[in-house]
């Protein structure tokens, strides 16, 4: 009989200690599929979360706050929980998973860079209390290197916004804040002059105003090869050119070998009128364009 007691007593015992080791495995598990999931949404960088809030950033010339961006619901069996724009204008995308009892919080901080012409652009670091071990892969910060960081960096950007030179167009003349600019390769009027004409020649333009886009293809003929600048038929203001999808898509209208031009990459034959912009590509310096994202 005592012997029996026992077992009954080891059994009272050893039940809540498997059952909470049950548990324990399952959230482990639960964890690993949904950051998995989550890896396979993105594809890569969580940073493409913040493109939103760049564009509003690009058009409004000041950081996101709640209320300004209709964000997207997270996709079903994406691994994400919620995504939320914070009052101090850090973006956080919770995942569905909890790492040593803890949520798994990703914060997409805004930061201001400068230059002379392009004026005042925003990136966004990604940041998380939880280990690189676990989110190392699809957050990354090129710039701040912990939370700790954050609160510096957001009072910098305050005052980067307040000293920030104006943006100039191709002329010269200052540009409103907050307009938006994108790049456009203004071509020479002298035809002698057109295969000259690179990088130097690609300016911050207005998205505001319609112009056509500088369209390339890659021509082979014989042991010769080089590449061909079109235009589209229409003009098109960039504020109405969301993403580089669609701006391929009106350079296609000519042809199923056709891309947007890149202005890091101009040179061939330029079958443009001189002295005509045209909107390009800038794949190096995204901020230069007057689409966000791919």
């Amino acid at each position: 009989m005592d012997r029996l007691r026992g077992w009954g007593w080891l059994l009272a015992l050893a039940l809540p200690l498997l059952v909470y080791f049950s548990w324990s495995q399952l959230g482990s598990q639960n964890a690993r599929i949904n950051l998995e999931r989550f890896a396979d949404t993105i594809g890569g960088d969580a940073g493409g979360f913040a493109q939103p809030l760049a564009a509003f950033f690009k058009k409004n010339g000041r950081i996101a706050l709640p209320g300004d961006v209709q964000l997207d619901p997270p996709p079903p069996k994406s691994g994400i929980k919620q995504i939320s724009v914070q009052s101090d204008g850090v973006l956080h995308v919770e995942i569905d998973a909890k790492i040593s009892g803890k949520p798994v919080v990703l914060r997409l901080v805004p930061i201001i860079v400068v230059s002379k012409t392009q004026g005042a652009a925003v990136n966004y670091d990604c940041l998380s209390d939880t280990s690189p071990v676990h989110v190392g892969r699809f957050c990354m910060a090129y710039t701040l290197k912990s939370v700790d960081d954050v609160p510096a960096q957001l009072l910098a950007n305050v005052e980067l916004l307040k000293s920030a030179p104006a943006m100039l167009d191709s002329s010269g003349s200052p540009i409103k804040p907050g307009s938006a600019m994108g790049g456009a390769l203004m071509v020479p009027a002298n035809p002698t002059d057109q295969n000259n004409c690179g990088y130097q020649c690609v300016k911050p333009l207005s998205c505001a105003n319609a112009r056509a886009l500088a369209c390339s293809k890659s021509v082979t003929e014989g042991n010769a090869r080089w590449t061909e600048l079109h235009p589209t038929p229409d003009l098109h203001r960039g504020t109405d050119i969301a993403t580089l999808s669609e701006a391929t898509k009106l350079c296609k209208a000519l042809g199923a070998e056709f891309e947007v031009a890149e202005g890091g990459g101009l040179g061939g034959v330029i079958k443009l009128n001189g002295g005509g912009e045209y909107w390009v590509h800038d794949k190096y310096a995204p901020e230069k364009n007057c689409w966000i994202g791919s």
